[in-house]
C-alpha cells in the first residue's frame, strides 16, 4: 500500500501557534503549580521544559522534510508556541 500525502491545511489555532497541545501541557502545568503553591510542580514543569522543547524541533524537521516549501510559508505567519514571542 502507497502512503498518501496529506496536505498542510492550519484550521483554527493552528493557524496561529504550530503546537498548541504543548502549550496547553506547560500552561496546565503552571496552573497547578499557581493552585498549590508548590515548589516541586515548579520545578518539574521547569524540567519538562528541555525535553519538550527538543521534541518540538525533531516535529519540525520532520514536517519540512514531509511539506517542504509549504512548511517553510507556515512557520514563517505563526509562532511555535507563544504569539509573537517564540
Amino acid at each position: 500500500m502507497t502512503p498518501v500525502r496529506q496536505n498542510l491545511t492550519p484550521i483554527a489555532v493552528h493557524g496561529v501557534i504550530r503546537h498548541p497541545s504543548y502549550l496547553g501541557l506547560l500552561v496546565n502545568s503552571l496552573g497547578w503549580v499557581l493552585a498549590f503553591r508548590s515548589g516541586v510542580g515548579l520545578l518539574i514543569t521547569a524540567l519538562i521544559i528541555p525535553p519538550l522543547l527538543a521534541r518540538i524541533r525533531a516535529e519540525e524537521r520532520l514536517l519540512r522534510t514531509e511539506f517542504g516549501a509549504e512548511y517553510d510559508a507556515y512557520r514563517a505567519r505563526t509562532s511555535r508556541l507563544i504569539p509573537g514571542l517564540y
